[in-house]
């Protein structure tokens, strides 16, 4: 029995004992992995305090090369020094007749500068700004085609300027001569405005209309001015004593994302001379232009523009008392660099005399006799193509064939020169 008992103690402590060794060989393990996880930490942490350390002088450099900067300049007081820019364009005529036989009288088969325009503008103030366009020629006296003082935020929404400006007749009439498709102004303008169009000092005001439509934009533009015709001119007299009274409704309508249609009217009323009512002239004009984009470049316009005069009075015994003039115009830009395109021009004379035009006496010719009979109009028949060298230079080749009233006619080929430099209140067509 003593026996028994002493093994079964023996085999007890021999559990116990093999149990102790697994649980310290478990604390083992434990105190093993903690150790290295100790041993990570402490790397991580070195090298967190060797990255900080890093951008610590990292940012002391910063802090000193930011210290080293001088410090910005004072912004620029506003300057009081107008815009400037300068459109100098060069003429090359080359015609079959010489100025005696027709009214053309710039530039007969000569390189002539035939304008240099020094445009000048800048702010009053915050309500009003002034712009001027001087023009220079090497056959012509220095001129003030513009200069005028404008008003952008008048009551009732309008926009008014006072001074030397481009009477807003039609298309072309208001345009310099850098923005039209052509070497010069339609023969409708010369005849009737004047050589260079019609530009006279007086006051205009303008406003747009309400939108009843997202696609329709309405202006109407109205005002007075001193009298009389630009050089060569007919519609009205040489006498400036009576105003000029004008009105203007432009349409702009946007027909889709690339193709839109300007439609617009104009009326004038002006004295024919010094010695009638200072109303006796009336005129209506009508025009329209539409185009069609392509692309960036690339571009198709249309315009066609018509001007009926109504006197009371002819200018001359034979001169009829309503004159019509118009043109068709169609212009295709057809790459960034080229354009080309042709216009018909109509005008019926203003101060038609048959015996004045064929050089002749009334009294040469008795009553029921023969008489010389020119015509009462004047046609042209252009065609011209454009090389745009950038936004600020071109050239241009137009050749036009003339039938004037005097029974003759001619052919010319021009080829203009257009740079641009400085500031300009229109870019270059």
């Amino acid at each position: 029995m003593r026996i028994t008992l002493a093994l079964a103690l023996l085999i007890a402590c021999a559990g116990a004992r093999a149990q102790t060794d697994k649980t310290v060989e478990a604390l083992v393990q434990k105190v093993e992995a903690l150790t290295k996880t100790m041993e990570q930490l402490n790397s991580r942490i070195e090298t967190l305090e060797a990255e900080n350390k890093t951008l610590k002088e990292g940012q002391e450099t910063i802090q000193q090369d930011v210290a080293a900067i001088p410090p910005p300049p004072a912004p620029p007081a506003p300057s009081l020094n107008p815009d400037i820019g300068v459109v100098f364009d060069v003429v090359g005529n080359l015609t079959e007749d010489s100025p005696d036989d027709t009214q053309e009288d710039e530039g007969f088969d000569r390189f002539s500068v035939r304008e240099i325009e020094l445009n000048i503008g800048h702010d009053i103030d915050p309500y009003a700004r002034l712009d001027a366009t001087i023009t220079f020629s090497d056959f012509e006296d220095v001129d003030i085609e513009e200069a005028y003082a404008s008003y952008s935020e008048l009551p009732l929404d309008l926009w008014g300027r006072v001074g030397r400006f481009r009477l807003p007749i039609g298309l072309s009439n208001p345009k310099h001569r850098d923005q039209l498709f052509t070497v010069d102004e339609p023969l409708m303008i010369r005849r009737y405005l004047g050589a260079e169009g019609l530009f006279r000092t007086g006051v205009e005001f303008s406003r747009f209309l309400p939108q009843f439509n997202d696609k329709l934009t309405q202006q109407v533009r109205w005002g007075l001015s001193e009298g009389g015709s630009g050089e060569g001119g007919t519609i009205f007299g040489e006498s400036r004593q009576h105003p000029t009274y004008f009105a203007r409704l432009r349409n702009e309508l946007a027909l889709s994302q690339n193709d839109s249609l300007s439609l617009g009217s104009t009326f004038l009323a002006g004295s024919g001379d010094a010695f009638h009512n200072e109303a006796d002239v009336l005129g209506w004009g009508f025009d329209a232009e539409y185009q069609h984009k392509f692309g960036q470049y690339r571009a198709l316009t249309l315009q066609a523009e018509s001007l009926l005069q109504d006197r009371d009075h002819g200018i001359t015994p034979y001169a009829e008392t309503q004159l019509l003039g118009y043109y068709l115009l169609a212009n295709f830009r057809a790459t960034q660099r080229w354009s080309f395109g042709t216009r018909y021009d109509y005008a019926e004379v203003a101060d038609y005399d048959p015996f004045a035009l064929t050089g002749t006496d009334p009294e040469d010719y008795p009553y029921n006799v023969f008489r010389p009979n020119p015509n009462d109009d004047e046609t042209s028949v252009s065609a011209w193509i454009t090389f745009h060298q950038s936004e600020f230079a071109q050239w241009r080749l137009q050749y036009d064939h003339l039938d004037y009233a005097n029974g003759l006619d001619d052919d010319q080929l021009r080829l203009q020169a257009t740079f641009s430099v400085g500031w300009h209140q229109h870019a270059i067509k």
